[in-house]
């Protein structure tokens, strides 16, 4: 079985009654407590981090701000403005701001991002990402999440507001947050559909399987 090839374990609970055959016999001496290299005392070894193999980038390439290769922290990207497109790619367990109305905004191929913007003139897109985050404040008319695992889409009041267009393709486990009352409530956006079919007129009838 693939599994077992896969896996020594599986292998070795595979092999059933035999699985102890072959395993050297325990004598007095090999035991823990009779050991003279044993002090009893536990070691716990520092777990190391691998460090990210390239350094952040943030630098404006024509009207477009670039930012790559981010771990951690939070970047607040003043610099962009009404006339600049932000595009941050490549990034993992971090936070950014756009605090100034900017011209459009994409996230694309990273993890654990959050990201919180202001407002755009067009579109907020979210492509190949891993478990990111979108807080709208004010307003984005049109919204794209693509190709994403687990994303969260989180408007204020007034971005609800005014009425965004959301369209996600490719994507799984999405949750909407929009304001109710004084809260917040969660709304999943639906991955799954069901087509009916009449066979009489040949229409098709698309329906949203909202469980997740």
């Amino acid at each position: 079985m693939a599994e077992s090839k896969a896996n020594p374990l599986f292998a070795s609970l595979n092999k059933g009654g035999n699985v102890t055959k072959g395993l050297k016999k325990v004598t007095k001496d090999m035991k823990t407590k009779n050991r003279t290299d044993r002090t009893g005392k536990v070691t716990i070894k520092a777990k190391t981090v691998a460090k990210p193999k390239k350094d952040p980038i943030k630098k404006f390439k024509g009207p477009r701000l670039w930012c790559e290769f981010y771990y951690e922290g939070i970047i607040e990207l003043k610099e962009a403005e009404l006339k600049n497109e932000v595009f941050i790619t490549q990034c993992q367990n971090t936070g950014f701001k756009v605090p100034k109305k900017v011209k459009s905004v994409t996230l694309d191929a990273c993890k654990k991002v959050q990201i919180e913007i202001t407002e755009v003139v067009s579109t907020v897109e979210m492509i190949n990402c891993n478990g990111c985050t979108v807080y709208v404040k004010e307003n984005a008319p049109s919204i794209n999440i693509d190709k994403c695992s687990n994303p969260k889409l989180v408007l204020m009041k007034n971005a609800l507001a005014n009425n965004p267009s959301i369209i996600t393709s490719m994507t799984s486990d999405m949750n909407l947050t929009i304001p109710d009352g004084d809260d917040y409530k969660d709304v999943p956006i639906p991955y799954q559909f069901q087509v009916k079919i009449d066979p009489k007129t040949k229409k098709m009838e698309t329906v949203a399987v909202l469980e997740h």
